[in-house]
């Protein structure tokens, strides 16, 4: 597996962004890992980050930006308008 960033969680849970694997995390409590495919569906992530309030955003190479909730049971794209002048 090939990890592109790596980030920390408010809780304490490790968030790996892999490129193959899609969005993974890791608990150092019970050493499990486990994926999140059906919240961001891309196995090409190139970077997460937690905020403070412990939601996540997570840049994917070929679905854009996504918004996960803090309980990670609802994911949202974020479309960004732009106009080119």
């Amino acid at each position: 597996v090939q990890i592109e960033k790596i980030c920390l969680d408010t809780k304490g849970q490790i968030w790996l962004a892999t490129a193959g694997k899609g969005l993974m995390s890791f608990n150092p409590k019970t050493l499990a890992f486990q994926t999140y495919q059906q919240l961001v569906p891309s196995k090409k992530i190139l970077n997460v980050y937690a905020t403070s309030n412990n939601e996540l955003f997570v840049l994917t190479e070929d679905r854009g930006l996504f918004r996960i909730n803090s309980a990670r049971t609802t994911s949202y794209q974020v479309v960004i308008h732009y106009q080119v002048h």
